[in-house]
């Protein structure tokens, strides 16, 4: 993987449309949830609930890119040559937990797993009290990959979703 596509892929990753767009619906959900509550309601709150997973991301696609250039570890998406649709789908979530390194071969992708696991962790220090800990952190990255693996899910089904809708 070449310098120029480790960096299209992490700016697209970091505030490309998809990585805004999942910023601000995490956000919306958070604000629903009043998580934290310290930061209240309001437009202040949601822009705080915002900002913060934008921070998030940034922090560890920052990590993921350093540690993938480092390891040479490609853990973009391909999708899976199978048909059915379970295969499909088991596919995509095995896809979300393995690598390629340079010569091609299967590896696990520590650069997403440091990603997620720093961002979560650095993002408890603006965090408000009571939410601030080690294992709020863990909790964030464990979310943080979560989101991930329904990611791959959704790459894998987006072709022929996209087939379906009207614009």
């Amino acid at each position: 993987m070449t310098a120029e596509i480790r960096l299209r892929n992490f700016a697209k990753s970091t505030v490309g449309p998809g990585a805004l767009a999942m910023a601000a619906m995490a956000a919306g959900i958070a604000q629903a949830r009043n998580h934290p509550s310290a930061w209240e309601q309001g437009m202040e709150g949601y822009g705080r609930r915002y900002g913060s997973r934008l921070a998030q991301r940034g922090i560890g696609s920052t990590i993921q890119l350093g540690v993938e250039t480092m390891l040479r570890e490609d853990s973009r998406f391909y999708p899976s040559l199978q048909q059915r649709p379970w295969g499909r789908v088991k596919a995509a979530i095995g896809a979300s937990f393995v690598a390629r390194d340079s010569e091609g071969r299967k590896t696990v992708p520590l650069g997403r797993i440091a990603g997620a696991i720093g961002g979560g962790l650095l993002s408890r220090k603006w965090q408000p009290a009571g939410h601030d800990d080690l294992a709020d952190g863990f909790r964030s990255a464990g979310v943080s990959y979560g989101i991930h693996v329904g990611m791959n899910v959704l790459r894998e089904f987006w072709p022929d979703l996209r087939k379906h809708l009207p614009f």
